[in-house]
């Protein structure tokens, strides 16, 4: 699920959700069950420039999917400047 709440007429926060299953370890490498939650916030500066930093928790159930091997889950921050043309 990807939801947005509007925070006000340029600011919005967004609350994605995600379950995917990798049978057989074709997409991530590693044959395992996954989820993640994250947060973001987008920042419209005017209607050609977007900022959206967010902060994500991912969790891998039956292997140790990241940080080669040495964890089931991980924390990830980033964000992306978008310039509309």
């Amino acid at each position: 699920n990807y939801t947005m709440f509007a925070l006000s007429k340029n600011d919005y926060l967004t609350v994605r959700n995600e379950v995917w299953n990798d049978p057989q370890g074709e997409r991530t490498g590693v044959k395992t069950l996954y989820s993640s939650h994250t947060l973001g916030w987008s920042h419209n500066f005017n209607a050609v420039m977007q900022l959206r930093p967010e902060i994500g928790f991912y969790h891998s159930y039956n292997a140790r999917a990241f940080d080669l091997g040495a964890t089931r889950n991980l924390v990830m921050v980033g964000f992306d400047f978008t310039v509309r043309f």
